[in-house]
């Protein structure tokens, strides 16, 4: 019963819409079996659906924080010998949303601080 109505209530607000429009974008990159798309591509949609900024951040930015928040130590398992660079990353859909899901955190967090911020009196 309690998953009946944490699912209702999970389908709306700004998370729901983002993991829909992650979703979607996904659908249109993603190739192979399992379907997956490339670190940069999901750098770019993480821009495309909205959860980061452009006016606010850049790709380096992104990047930074997808660092921070264990992007490398997941996509990069340890590699059995020493010869060549690491294949680049392929991304499922569920890390993008979870990614996502992270940047609109951050980006709904740094709005409320500037909107409580405006709204506080100067002493």
């Amino acid at each position: 019963r309690r998953s009946a109505t944490f699912s209702a209530a999970a389908r709306s607000g700004p998370f729901e819409a983002s993991r829909d429009r992650v979703a979607a974008r996904f659908a249109e990159l993603a190739i192979g079996r399992p379907p997956s798309i490339s670190s940069a591509q999901l750098v770019q949609l993480l821009f495309e659906v909205g959860v980061v900024d452009p006016q606010h951040a850049e790709v380096p930015d992104v990047l930074n924080v997808l660092m921070l928040h264990g992007f490398y130590k997941m996509t990069h398992p340890t590699k059995r010998d020493s010869y060549g660079p690491v294949e680049p990353p392929s991304v499922g859909l569920e890390e993008c949303q979870r990614w996502a899901a992270l940047f609109l955190l951050k980006r709904l967090k740094q709005e409320e601080q500037a909107n409580s911020s405006q709204g506080a009196p100067i002493a």
